[in-house]
């Protein structure tokens, strides 16, 4: 439940190409719950920009013809529960390698400028709300 934490955390992996192993059985079309695969030709094509990087396309294919970027880590932060619920805005992505100093990054701007009593929500929303 990243969305409703105050920093949250999403794992991705997105398919970035089609292997010439594709076979065209379609296992990662119906995998894909947001329609960014479709098969054109008797082949798997990439629609990316609708891709939310869940990686449920890449365990279907039995031919394993989609190539997987790197894990990529997506920071989510504010969300909220209780009478006010807010979903938690994505910050920023990072790699493995990169997370837990960009999360203390993330934890030391929030400590330096919240007040004293304010809950972490109030103090996103004034540091990274855009206009």
């Amino acid at each position: 439940m990243p969305q409703i934490r105050d920093i949250g955390i999403i794992a991705t992996r997105t398919p970035q190409a089609v292997r010439p192993e594709c076979d065209g059985c379609g296992g990662c079309t119906q995998a894909c719950r947001e329609g960014a695969i479709a098969m054109q030709a008797g082949r798997a094509e990439l629609h990316t920009d609708r891709c939310v990087g869940c990686g449920q396309c890449l365990g279907h294919c039995p031919s394993r013809a989609l190539e997987s970027g790197p894990v990529k880590l997506r920071i989510l932060v504010g969300g909220r529960m209780g009478r006010h619920p807010r979903w938690a805005r994505d910050l920023c992505e990072a790699d493995l390698a990169s997370v837990a100093d960009m999360v203390k990054s993330i934890l030391d701007r929030l400590t330096r400028e919240a007040p004293p009593a304010g809950r972490i929500t109030g103090t996103v929303e004034r540091l990274w709300t855009t206009t």
